[in-house]
């Protein structure tokens, strides 16, 4: 008689164990909202270093080119400007700064397939010019460099 009500309570207790395993589904939704974005893909200070020969009868121009990097799904290019406007001083000599953008690649999201896969950003190339108009006298000597900040707008 024990060993029945054993078996009894063993099988009680394997048809209650199916009964709780149950299962639902519920769909969930990722969303997210990207603010616009772009960045210097290259740190760290541009050096326009210029040699300018006194009086000169050509205007002198260094060029420096920046890798800028911005989200997709923008239409529009950013724009550049230098905080302090473009026109300055040094060594006597009078210049002017001046940008001009070359967009590149789209950029292509990522595919889903992985967690790695990230997709890669809108490219671009921004060349910042400083030209030392002709016909300057100057300063003689090296001269302390004059910085200026370049600000992205998108």
């Amino acid at each position: 008689m024990t060993k029945l009500k054993i078996v009894g309570i063993m099988i009680s207790l394997f048809a209650c164990t199916g009964a709780i395993a149950q299962s639902a589904s519920r769909t969930v939704n990722v969303n997210a909202t990207v603010t616009s974005a772009c960045r210097f893909k290259t740190s760290g200070p541009v050096a326009l270093t210029a040699t300018y020969p006194a009086f000169s009868e050509d205007a002198v121009e260094r060029t420096q080119n920046l890798d800028v990097e911005c989200t997709r799904g923008s239409s529009t290019n950013p724009t550049f400007a230098f905080t302090e406007g473009p026109v300055g001083t040094v060594g006597g000599l009078t210049f002017v700064m001046s940008t001009s953008y070359a967009a590149g690649d789209a950029g292509t999201p990522p595919a889903g397939s992985s967690a790695t896969d990230l997709g890669t950003p809108r490219t671009g190339v921004v060349t910042v010019k400083a030209s030392f108009p002709a016909n300057q006298a100057g300063t003689t000597g090296t001269n302390t460099a004059v910085p200026r900040t370049l600000t992205i707008s998108f």
